[in-house]
């Protein structure tokens, strides 16, 4: 049993969704939670309060359904050194009157936005309520028409309307332009004709800076909205702590910067700046445990310019797509199941790349591109590097007899709906049968 239990704790799913709420990591010392920062996007209102008789109305969508981007009016060719920064915006100019962190400050808040998400839930008696969520966004960009804001994907996931407050107190519905799962950044904006020309006045594009080049020890500042509108462009200081920390987060692993800057419920989305003022890191994931404090992570800003660009021109990040659930074979469960040491298909995506092939479930995968695979991680790294429409070559074995060897055209995991990939996922037998 003990062996069955490691390969269900192995098993790595490159379809699966984002976990909502917390995550325990899977590290021996077993340090705490990785908790999405707007837990870290904060819950302000569970539909039903307990003990009360307040019960939120159902939510009309409004967000990423009908009034999207649509391809059209999607800013074509995007580049974050297209975008036109006014230098007596940002703190390390001369126009700014006052000097070091309060500088800094003074020049990106009005960049720094507040974001409500609200999303209908439903309860243990099928009943539905509407849940009411809070994190922050940055704008990068503000075009003769829209203003657009990054934000992390977790923040706005299956929200029913999305509303951004802009200085503070001035609050606008918002839309989806995109959003990336596997990199946790979603992409929304405000139409600029429902803003007022003295709000418009006063917005800033946030500047993105180079985080290739930072080092251990610098100043860090955070600013977000750390358990929603109440506490609305908080700012917290520190350092980065660490560079390009590896953490995993819901079967999925991310290098991100560490920083011991506060970084709080509602704070989702909102800005890491260096000492110029430049956003260096989009805040993302803290560490939460009695014995841990001042353990924050961020995405680092050179990670999430190209999938931000990718999202403002197509809305969607292109992946190539396998298309199997897959368990780890270890060097233990090899021995003791007489099994060949590899990635074991517990199942394939209906109509995916793997199936379209010729996998099954049941078959042992061996060898990918002619290298010797050991793991899922490896396996989905060496799928990672390769294109939509690339050719991989698959060596599998077949009733653990059988060897095989297939090419598999990798297919755009965009291009699959979710509930297709779920309803696959529900019929995932358990391991092995003994």
């Amino acid at each position: 049993m003990d062996d069955e239990k490691e390969l269900m704790e192995n098993e790595e799913n490159i379809n699966e969704q984002e976990s909502k709420t917390e995550v325990k990591t899977r590290k021996s010392n077993n340090v705490g939670m990785f908790v999405l920062v707007a837990l870290i996007f904060t819950v302000l209102n569970i539909g039903i309060i307990v003990g009360g008789d307040y019960i939120k109305p159902l939510v009309e969508s409004t967000f990423g359904k009908t009034q999207g981007v649509t391809v059209e009016e999607k800013v074509k060719d995007f580049k974050f050194e297209d975008v036109v920064y006014d230098d007596t915006d940002l703190a390390s100019s001369k126009g700014v009157e006052k000097p070091g962190i309060a500088g800094i400050v003074k020049s990106v808040n009005n960049s720094i936005v507040a974001i409500t998400t609200k999303t209908t839930v439903t309860d243990w008696f099928d009943m539905e309520y509407a849940s009411e969520g809070a994190g922050s966004g940055i704008i990068f960009n503000i075009t003769d028409d829209k203003v657009m804001i990054a934000t992390n994907q977790h923040v706005v996931a299956d929200a029913n309307k999305v509303t951004v407050t802009l200085l503070v107190d001035k609050t606008y519905t918002a839309y989806s332009v995109g959003s990336d799962v596997d990199t946790d950044l979603a992409v929304i904006y405000i139409n600029k004709k429902d803003i007022e020309k003295d709000v418009q006045d006063k917005l800033v594009a946030a500047k993105f800076g180079n985080s290739d080049e930072l080092e251990v020890g610098e100043q860090a500042i955070a600013i977000g909205n750390p358990l929603g509108s109440e506490f609305t462009n908080t700012v917290t200081v520190g350092i980065i702590s660490a560079i390009n920390r590896e953490i995993e987060v819901s079967n999925r692993k991310y290098k991100l910067l560490q920083t011991d800057a506060a970084i709080n419920p509602g704070n989702s989305g909102g800005a890491l700046l260096n000492y110029k003022g430049e956003v260096i890191g989009i805040n993302s994931v803290k560490i939460v445990d009695t014995t841990v404090e001042g353990i924050g992570f961020a995405i680092p800003s050179n990670t999430a310019k190209p999938i931000i660009e990718e999202l403002v021109n197509s809305g969607n990040i292109k992946r190539p797509f396998l298309g199997i659930y897959g368990a780890d074979i270890t060097d233990s469960l090899a021995d003791l199941y007489e099994l060949p040491v590899g990635v074991y298909v517990q199942n394939v995506i209906e109509n995916g790349s793997a199936g379209a092939a010729g996998l099954e479930k049941g078959d042992v995968i061996i060898a990918a591109d002619g290298q010797k695979i050991l793991s899922m991680e490896q396996l989905t790294n060496i799928i990672k590097n390769h294109k939509v429409g690339d050719m991989v070559t698959i060596k599998y074995i077949r009733e653990l007899k059988d060897k095989r060897e297939v090419k598999v055209k990798l297919q755009d995991k965009t291009t699959f709906k979710q509930g297709n990939i779920e309803n696959t996922r529900e019929r995932v037998v358990p391991r092995f049968n003994y």
